[in-house]
């Protein structure tokens, strides 16, 4: 049989416990998030006014932090924000059965300045596009350029895509082109 009391057993009694609990919820768990110091002054104004012995800050601290997290963020920061923090992480819908099923094309600067070759002048940062099949993950097709996103460099990566040993005849961009594509999905994230 182990001596002494136990780390979960409260010293506080029935009436102190409920009335230190009573303070958190009331007071510390508000939207104007109130801080440990300010809750220790109030459990100590509640205390008093009832004639009660105050707790140590040291519990006060504790029991506070003792407040379940996704409660604490629902009752400080709202419901939509405790849904965001704690709830399930969203996983794709995308669930191709076969390589090249679904791709996705997507556009980013890469991280280097190009340079002129003779006035060491820089002229501005690359844009690459990328095409990546959703079931391998593996990249179907890229293009590089300087100028900004423009419809031809997603024809350009589909080409790059279809044919990747460049071994097609180019031919000049017409608007409204189609080019068909093994994908039988295409997702677009603009309007």
């Amino acid at each position: 049989m182990e001596a002494g009391r136990k780390p979960s057993e409260s010293l506080l009694g029935d009436q102190r416990e409920a009335l230190l609990n009573t303070c958190i919820d009331e007071f510390y768990l508000q939207p104007e998030r109130p801080s440990l110091a300010a809750l220790e002054l109030e459990v100590g104004r509640r205390f008093t006014e009832r004639g009660l012995a105050v707790p140590n800050y040291r519990t006060i601290v504790r029991r506070a932090k003792a407040v379940d997290a996704r409660t604490m963020v629902r009752r400080r920061d709202g419901a939509k924000r405790a849904r965001e923090k704690f709830g399930p992480v969203c996983v794709s819908s995308l669930a191709p059965q076969r390589a090249l099923e679904v791709v996705q094309i997507d556009h980013t600067p890469v991280d280097v300045i190009v340079v002129d070759r003779e006035n060491r002048q820089p002229i501005g940062r690359p844009w690459l596009t990328l095409a990546v099949d959703v079931k391998t993950r593996m990249i179907a097709g890229f293009h590089v350029s300087l100028s900004l996103l423009q419809r031809s460099h997603v024809v350009e990566v589909a080409s790059n895509s279809l044919d990747p040993r460049g071994t097609a005849q180019p031919r000049p961009l017409e608007p409204g082109l189609a080019i068909p594509t093994p994908a039988t999905s295409r997702l677009s994230d603009r309007q």
